[in-house]
């Protein structure tokens, strides 16, 4: 009488899966934290996401024709794949959180560059920057088209302005960039740990 044997993933078949799940995850973490940087990147993340299907759909194909020895998981395989999903997730979600965090600049360098130009075209009209008819000047502070921003000028005179976005709402938790600045000669900057990086 022929005994059955039971079907399923050994604990080596089950950790080569999961490292090439892992590394395929990382390289999609990594290049998403770039991609505001490179305008590459998109490019990048096509060519890595094709890859990493190609590896999988290989790695699936080599496994049909190995023959499983007994079905299910043990304690020490679950432990091995809770372990590597914790590291993962301790690496792909600070990555992401950053990237969030300086994709969001964005809104208040584009209200900084609106409220700027409005400023230039009111100075054309009456020939000084702090007129009341001014829109920073009237309003005080303007808010950004997301809400990540508000905007006020630093006391503005009639041939100067220095316009701040500081954040607020979900993005008040830059501390890389805790102000960005803007003048009326177009000269940007920022205070924060990493101010060199937010424009």
């Amino acid at each position: 009488m022929n005994v059955l044997r039971q079907k399923g993933l050994s604990l080596i078949e089950v950790m080569i899966t999961l490292a090439v799940f892992s590394f395929g995850l990382l390289a999609l973490a990594a290049l998403m934290a770039s991609g505001l940087k490179y305008n590459t990147s998109a490019l990048h993340r096509s060519h890595a996401t094709s890859q990493a299907y190609d590896i999988a759909d290989r790695f699936e194909q080599s496994m049909r024709q190995i023959p499983n020895r007994y079905q299910g998981f043990s304690l020490i395989e679950l432990l091995i794949a809770v372990a590597i999903i914790g590291i993962l997730a301790a690496i792909a979600i600070p990555m992401y959180s950053d990237y969030v965090t300086r994709s969001r600049r964005a809104d208040g360098q584009a209200k900084l560059m609106q409220v700027a130009q409005e400023l230039e075209r009111c100075y054309t009209q009456f020939s000084k920057y702090d007129d009341v008819n001014c829109s920073v000047s009237a309003s005080g502070t303007v808010i950004s088209a997301q809400g990540f921003y508000v905007i006020g000028a630093s006391v503005p005179t009639p041939s100067t302005f220095t316009l701040t976005a500081t954040p607020q709402n979900e993005q008040a938790d830059d501390t890389d960039c805790k102000t960005l600045t803007l003048t009326h000669l177009g000269e940007q900057s920022a205070t924060g740990d990493d101010k060199d990086s937010c424009w």
